[in-house]
């Protein structure tokens, strides 16, 4: 969600002695070293893993848009704005959509070029966890379910597009990728879209493909360094040519019966071909 103000990140706030579903922080100072993280909007307190959970968030203009789900029903999400810098959210949990994360391109959104805002997803329906699949909704109806539709061919040279969910085809079904929650973001130095998981990266031209896997990041013998390591996800913020930094949610120690996350900044360097 990188804006114009100080950029927030969602997540979930365990915090001794209160816990809550999940929270939007955000994060001062100088990038990449010298960073203040502060709660900004904490929803209900938190009462147990049938509860909520973040998702993804991306800004455009003035507005901060969050996908949230229920734990135990995370095939699906829902939906919820900020027009205060996420001080306040407007959660909208009737309209059911599926677990979708947004795919960030640049700062307010300012490098998308054609009026979409794209999003990923692990499932459609109650198939989650068995590829990727990519939709889009233009950018000024985010809010409208009906609006959205959903990448309908198997032959990324020829995009075709569906309102009706049935008929999404996946945009990469191989290297794990249906296990774990991970984000697309585009790479302006090369001109490419940017998908990490927890050990490999791919890339691609459009957000539908054709996906190819550039390497693996993440061996066992690394896996440590970085407390196991949950949920990559590419940063628009200071990328160059060749290098961009992501983010990693590291399982850290337990306090209670309860894990806590470690917040992981990283940055990678690539080989141009």
């Amino acid at each position: 969600g990188f804006s114009n103000n100080p950029f927030p990140i969602p997540h979930d706030i365990k915090t001794h002695p209160n816990f809550y579903y999940l929270g939007i922080g955000k994060l001062t100072g100088t990038f990449p070293n010298k960073l203040i993280g502060e709660n900004l909007y904490v929803g209900d307190t938190w009462v147990g893993p049938s509860d909520d959970k973040p998702y993804s968030l991306l800004a455009i203009e003035d507005t901060l848009y969050l996908t949230a789900c229920k734990i135990n029903d995370d095939a699906f999400c829902y939906l919820g704005y900020s027009t205060d810098g996420g001080n306040k959210f407007t959660m909208n949990k009737k309209n059911k959509i599926p677990n979708f994360e947004f795919i960030n391109m640049g700062q307010n959104y300012g490098l998308n070029t054609d009026g979409y805002v794209y999003v990923s997803t692990l499932g459609i329906g109650n198939n989650i966890r068995g590829a990727l699949y990519l939709g889009r909704v233009p950018a000024k109806q985010i809010l409208d379910v009906s609006a959205y539709e959903y990448y309908s061919n198997e032959n990324p040279n020829s995009p075709t597009w569906s309102k009706d969910s049935s008929d999404a085809r996946p945009i990469l079904t191989s290297g794990g990728v249906y296990n774990v929650m991970n984000g697309i973001t585009y790479h302006s130095g090369t001109d490419r879209f940017i998908l990490m998981t927890e050990v490999n990266v791919y890339d691609a031209p459009n957000p539908w493909g054709p996906w190819t896997c550039a390497g693996t990041w993440m061996t066992p013998e690394t896996s440590q360094k970085w407390q196991g390591g949950y949920y990559p996800y590419v940063i628009p913020i200071e990328t160059t040519n060749n290098s961009f930094y992501f983010t990693l949610a590291g399982q850290g120690d337990t306090q209670g019966d309860y894990q806590k996350y470690r917040f992981n900044l990283g940055k990678i360097i690539m080989e141009i071909n």
